[in-house]
């Protein structure tokens, strides 16, 4: 999928497909900017501080699930 998704249901969708119902339920889109820089949510302190390191390994699950070049 290289064109980005315009509601938000359409992104809640997109997001879990690559990332899982696991990761989906702590972390969630806000919103998929122009540029192609997905904005997320953390719902605790320490699942922001588990995205940073996990920042890479989840922008290259979303290159291999909807292809594209995602920030």
């Amino acid at each position: 999928m290289n064109q980005l998704p315009q509601e938000p249901s359409e992104l809640d969708a997109w997001w879990r497909e690559a990332v899982g119902e696991d990761l989906a339920y702590w972390v969630q889109p806000v919103r998929l900017d122009a540029d192609r820089r997905l904005h997320v949510r953390c719902l605790t302190r320490a699942w922001s501080i588990q995205m940073k390191l996990l920042g890479r390994p989840v922008t290259a699950r979303l290159n291999a699930t909807h292809g594209g070049t995602w920030w």
